[in-house]
């Protein structure tokens, strides 16, 4: 906008005074021009720089994926496997103990034994392996399983996923999801009845938790414990090209739904034994 204003003031000198209203409307035009040019740079700078922030989030991602199921492996293969031993020990020592300590020892033993199996929960929180191994449907059944068998809540699952095979991460987003959705139910919603719908609709996959607990104000769930969950709902949903929808009101339940595309963005090696979405 300097450099058009000494033009002009050059200009001015040579024309005398003369095509004043040709050279405002053309200074005008011009510097629209340059608002537009502007303007269009900026939007591209910003969307260059978003694209770059999903990726980093993409490769984070993954990178806490990875970690999970290496811990989650040497948990099960180091930790779970001497639990296990101890345990056997603790009994062959009882029965060749004095009776004075076989109370003291069987008490060790059943340690040991509820320590193994606290573990193996943990590790399935971890790195869910039965996902690997199994699928989609058979996790998610294995998730309602377990929640039908700490919680008072009746879960009423239905799943339907055609013949077409999930991408890994699309499957991945829909588990941890599910996983929060459950978590939530039994830490917040004093619910008796849940409905958990597993679909697919044209080339997305469908997934609605619906429960009929105490429900909160939906636009008002910034700050509140759940709301670092949601957060990292929608975070997921967004890396995989997906979309999370949350109604709820006071005394009414609560409502999620995720849409997530069959086929989510495409993960390439960044040639450093990890994996980004490009």
């Amino acid at each position: 906008m300097g450099a058009l204003e000494q033009f002009g003031a050059i200009l001015a000198r040579s024309v005398k005074g003369r095509f004043e209203p040709a050279r405002e409307q053309l200074q005008l035009a011009t510097r629209l021009v340059l608002d537009r040019a502007f303007f269009t740079e900026e939007v591209a700078k910003r969307s260059r720089l978003e694209a770059e922030v999903r990726r980093l989030q993409a490769w984070a991602q993954h990178a806490e994926e990875q970690e999970r199921r290496r811990i989650g492996r040497e948990l099960h293969d180091e930790a779970g496997q001497a639990l296990m031993v101890l345990r056997l020990q603790l009994e062959m020592i009882g029965r060749d103990a004095p009776p004075a300590l076989r109370r003291r020892l069987a008490e060790a033993r059943d340690l040991a034994g509820r320590t193994a199996v606290e573990l193996r929960r943990i590790v399935a929180a971890l790195s869910p392996s039965v996902l690997d191994r199994l699928g989609l449907e058979a996790a998610i059944r294995h998730l309602v399983a377990r929640f039908d068998k700490l919680q008072p809540a009746r879960v009423r699952l239905r799943v339907d996923l055609g013949r077409q095979p999930v991408p890994m991460a699309v499957a991945g987003v829909i588990y941890r999801v599910t996983q929060e959705c459950l978590q939530n139910i039994a830490r917040h919603s004093q619910a008796t009845a849940v409905n958990l719908d597993l679909y697919t609709a044209d080339k997305n996959i469908e997934l609605s938790v619906h429960d009929n607990g105490a429900g909160f104000c939906a636009d008002q769930v910034g700050g509140k414990p759940m709301s670092f969950g949601v957060a990292g709902m929608r975070e997921r949903a967004e890396l995989v090209g997906g979309r999370l929808e949350i109604s709820s009101r006071p005394g009414q339940g609560t409502r999620i739904r995720l849409m997530v595309p069959f086929r989510a963005a495409p993960v390439v090696s960044n040639g450093k034994d990890s994996r980004i979405v490009d």
